[in-house]
C-alpha cells in the first residue's frame, strides 16, 4: 500500500483553491479545495489532450497568468516533452521578459509535437 502512496507523490501535485475568502467582521472562514493535477511523464496524444484539459481547468481556477503557466508546467512535465517546452518557451521568448497567453499556448503546441514522435511504452 505505502507503495502506491510513493508513486502517487511522484505522479501527482496537490493544489489547494481558495474558493471563499475569509471575513473576520462576518465570522466567514476561508474556505479551501484541493485539486490534484497528474504530471506527463508519458502516454500518447489523447492523454496529452486530456492532461492539457485539466491544466487549462487548474490554471483558470488559480487565475494563473502566462508566468504562473509556464512556471506549473515545468513542475509537471517530464522527460522529452518538458526538454521540448524549455526549447520552445526559450524560441518564443525572444529576450521579451514578458510572454503572454498566446506564448504559453504556441510553446505548449508546438512542445506536443513530440508526442506523437514518442515510443509506445510496453510494460
Amino acid at each position: 500500500m505505502s507503495r502506491f502512496k510513493d508513486d502517487d507523490k511522484e505522479r501527482y501535485l496537490t493544489y489547494s483553491i481558495v474558493v471563499r475568502q475569509a471575513d473576520e467582521e462576518k465570522g466567514i472562514k476561508e474556505q479551501v479545495v484541493t485539486k490534484k493535477m497528474a504530471k506527463f511523464i508519458d502516454g500518447g496524444p489523447k492523454e496529452f489532450l486530456d492532461w492539457t484539459y485539466h491544466f487549462f481547468q487548474l490554471a483558470k481556477l488559480k487565475e494563473w497568468g502566462p508566468e504562473d503557466k509556464f512556471h506549473n508546467t515545468k513542475i509537471l512535465l517530464e522527460g522529452d516533452l518538458l526538454d521540448a517546452f524549455n526549447h520552445y518557451e526559450a524560441s518564443a521568448n525572444d529576450g521579451d521578459m514578458r510572454m503572454g497567453d498566446d506564448d504559453f499556448t504556441k510553446a505548449l503546441y508546438q512542445a506536443s509535437i513530440v508526442v506523437e514522435m514518442l515510443p509506445l511504452r510496453v510494460d
